[in-house]
């Protein structure tokens, strides 16, 4: 199977030492995460993605998923101005994927306020997930989310529901396993393909018994080597390159 290898993990490293470090190991597939020092992007504009675009045709690479860090503001606040800026960072991040050939975005939901509960938690949520898959569908872009803390749609049954009451906008759903292995106590790997299947478009691995579990499960869709663990990054290569080639 094969696995994009996304340039999170060499932020100490230019942009295009990424690219040539891929292009010598026959990886074509790319996981781009967006932020800098490799991309500008905020509320108010960001920069040129067509370079982007050219830089992937030179190499011969090709972007499955264009993944934006999360931004300062949650896209969940009960604040109002917060809330629409958060909005304005990810359509820009739509719009920077839509000019850059890339036609996934994957929104990392992050952790949540712990001073909010129930529907004070997940109202902005909504809201915010309601207009940002309105507007890539009218891009061109298929929007996935995936969960990236431990309270905010940190179990099956959370996911589930916002998907029963926003399924008419929502598209589709990315997970981490570390994540997974972290966090769901009694949620495993095959439970989330048991109750989400129809909705899981993207899987994210950072070691091999993460890669063992998921080539010995009946998922085939798209699957990237995502290693967020700063601790590996000054030395990137010994750490995805395993993953990616064997």
């Amino acid at each position: 199977m094969v696995y994009a290898a996304s340039n999170i993990s060499y932020f100490y490293f230019p942009w295009e030492y990424f690219l040539k470090t891929q292009k010598k190991r026959g990886i074509k597939t790319l996981d781009i995460y967006g932020s800098m020092p490799h991309f500008w992007i905020d509320e108010y504009s960001y920069n040129d993605s067509k370079l982007l675009n050219e830089s992937l045709k030179k190499y011969g690479m090709e972007a499955k998923l264009f993944t934006p860090k999360a931004y300062n503001y949650c896209i969940f606040s009960p604040d109002e101005t917060y809330r629409k800026s958060s909005v304005s960072y990810y359509r820009n991040c739509i719009e920077f994927a839509k000019t850059a050939g890339i036609k996934n975005v994957c929104l990392l939901i992050p952790e949540a306020y712990a001073d909010l509960q129930g529907e004070e938690l997940t109202k902005g949520l909504k809201l915010s997930l309601i207009e940002l898959s309105s507007f890539a569908n009218e891009k061109g872009i298929c929007l996935l989310i995936e969960p990236a803390g431990f309270r905010m749609l940190a179990t099956i049954k959370q996911i589930k529901a916002l998907i029963e009451e926003i399924k008419t906008y929502l598209i589709g759903i990315s997970i981490s396993m570390r994540r997974i292995k972290a966090y769901e106590k009694d949620n495993n790997f095959m439970q989330w393909f048991e109750h989400l299947g129809d909705y899981i478009k993207y899987v994210r691995i950072a070691d091999y018994e993460e890669k063992h579990t998921l080539e010995n499960s009946e998922y085939r869709g798209n699957r990237g080597v995502f290693i967020t663990d700063d601790s590996l990054w000054d030395n990137p290569e010994k750490f995805d390159e395993p993953l990616l080639l064997e």
